[in-house]
């Protein structure tokens, strides 16, 4: 393990440059940056956060779940003693050994905007980068790369005498880690590494309520594509009923087309989805004569070019969530164990045709109530763990899931900053980065971001937060109550400036869906009005 660590801190230097800092440039790293790098990186090791201790000549602190030890000494070396050591403190190496590793760290975790004289702005589809000219013989390099381990990298050298360079073709919204290299002699010396996010383009406009009571009883789930809209739900006589809709639309009857061939004998919806085709995707239950998982869940698919459902897939449980993309399609659900009592959270990835990727049983878990694939490769599932304690609710947890892995150990949990009691909706932005909306042990709405193995509370401070969706033009919107008069509400996340902004819907009992069409930047949300009644509202 220990010389895993060593070789890992090594290696994620090396990753983001082409050379070393040389002594004139080095940074000196306080023993606080090195206790928050290896807390962060290594949390089943150094759970943190700890108090600062001391003894002698180190600066140390103590992790009583796994009774570790990390100190840094006066001479700024570090050393480790716990059981991975055989309880011997054990030098791992110098602090400016590691400095790299961990300057990386710093910047791809927090928003490192000026570091060495250079200086970055994020702009729409643009970062500007301005430098102090510190060598007049050098020539410049700066290679940009987004957060997602398969976004490019763009490169350019910039002439001897240069002090400024615009990036541009970049995605609005995202985090890009910026390397700075002079050209020293033939040398590549790396000068700063920032990480920079570029601008949202925020949604713009004010509220339309339009009426659907006339049709629909309840509208729980609407999805947006570029061209459609769809709506789901029960209509008057509580029956299951999609509608497929013009983006822009004033009465749901005369201008819009009901969809419930293929849907006989299931329950309400339980997701709905557009996949990048303009195919849409729904998950119902319905019922069977068994024993074992009476309850069964089918995935429906609706063709861009037909009239009807297709089953797409079904399986045994109570489906919970659903995630599509172009790589395939990601559903959570509740199992019921063959011939147990118990329920377990249960995951399946489907390609685009239907064909099983993998199926995994989540054992940690009772129900899988959300699910998002990042975009990179990897799937993350949330909901509530198991207990075999009926009498107690348990908790909720976010895991990672790896397919690869051998059964029993496909789930990895990530640790929440709180005690979470649901997760309500996940969302990914396509790079890496997941958000999670759900509800707190103190019964508060919260979003929370995962972003490079850690998860922090984005600041949002609803009520109830039921629902998210994040748009390509670089933002993320929640739907939910309010925590002043719990009022149906849609709220805005801007990822540069890391704040959260109420579109000031009117008129809402309860908003519990929120779709974007990326193309228009529309903003659409389904619920109760205050009469009670169901109703679409459209920010444009």
């Amino acid at each position: 393990m220990l010389r895993s660590i060593i070789f890992t801190l090594t290696l994620t230097a090396a990753l983001f440059a082409p050379g070393v800092f040389t002594p004139a440039e080095a940074v000196t790293l306080s023993s606080d940056r090195v206790f928050a790098y290896a807390e962060a990186n290594y949390p089943t090791l150094f759970p943190g956060p700890a108090a600062n201790q001391q003894f002698q000549q180190y600066t140390y602190r103590y992790y009583p779940t796994s009774k570790n030890y990390l100190g840094v000494d006066t001479a700024n070396d570090i050393f480790w003693l716990g059981p991975d050591t055989g309880n011997v403190i054990t030098k791992v190496g110098t602090v400016a050994s590691f400095a790299d590793a961990i300057i990386a760290w710093e910047a791809l975790s927090a928003s490192v905007t000026s570091q060495n004289g250079v200086t970055a702005t994020g702009g729409v589809n643009s970062i500007a980068v301005s430098w102090t000219n510190t060598c007049s013989v050098c020539s410049w390099q700066l290679s940009t790369k987004g957060q997602g381990n398969n976004d490019p990298t763009i490169s350019t050298v910039r002439p001897r005498g240069t002090t400024s360079y615009t990036i541009t073709g970049l995605l609005p919204g995202q985090e890009y880690s910026i390397n700075m290299a002079a050209n020293r002699a033939g040398r590549w010396v790396n000068r700063a590494l920032l990480t920079v996010t570029t601008l949202p383009i925020p949604p713009s406009g004010s509220w339309t309520p339009t009426d659907l009571n006339d049709q629909m009883s309840f509208t729980s789930y609407l999805a947006s594509s570029s061209s459609e809209l769809a709506l789901a739900g029960l209509d008057n006589s509580l029956a299951p009923s999609v509608w497929i809709c013009p983006p822009s639309f004033t009465t749901l009857l005369t201008e819009c087309t009901q969809h419930t061939d293929g849907l006989t004998g299931v329950n309400a919806p339980d997701a709905l989805q557009f996949d990048p085709s303009g195919n849409l995707f729904g998950m119902f239950t319905y019922s069977v004569a068994v024993v074992d998982n009476p309850t069964q869940t089918l995935i429906k698919k609706l063709p861009s070019t037909s009239p009807t459902w297709d089953t797409f897939k079904s399986f045994g449980g109570v489906s919970l969530s659903l995630d599509v993309t172009s790589t395939g399609v990601l559903t959570g659900s509740t199992y019921l164990g063959v011939g147990k009592k118990v329920n377990w959270g249960a995951v399946d990835f489907y390609d685009p045709n239907g064909v099983v990727i993998k199926t995994n049983i989540n054992f940690s878990s009772s129900s899988l109530t959300a699910v998002a694939y990042d975009g990179q490769g990897t799937a993350y599932v949330g909901g509530l763990d198991y207990s075999e304690d009926t009498q107690n609710q348990p908790f909720a947890s976010f895991w990672r899931w790896d397919r690869s892995a051998p059964v029993g150990h496909n789930f990895t949990k990530i640790p929440l900053p709180v005690v979470v009691t649901s997760i309500t909706d996940m969302v990914s932005d396509g790079h890496g980065v997941v958000y999670i909306a759900g509800v707190d042990i103190m019964n508060n709405g919260k979003v929370w971001k995962y972003k490079n193995g850690v998860v922090t509370d984005t600041g949002l401070d609803a009520f109830q937060v039921g629902a998210l969706d994040y748009s390509s033009n670089g933002y993320l919107v929640a739907a939910g109550q309010d925590n002043i008069n719990y009022n149906g509400q849609v709220w805005y996340y801007n990822p540069q400036t890391t704040n959260w902004t109420s579109l000031g819907l009117t008129g809402g009992f309860v908003i519990v869906n929120v779709s974007v069409n990326n193309v228009s930047n529309t903003v659409y949300a389904v619920g109760k009005n205050n009469s009670m009644a169901s109703t679409m509202w459209t920010y444009q």
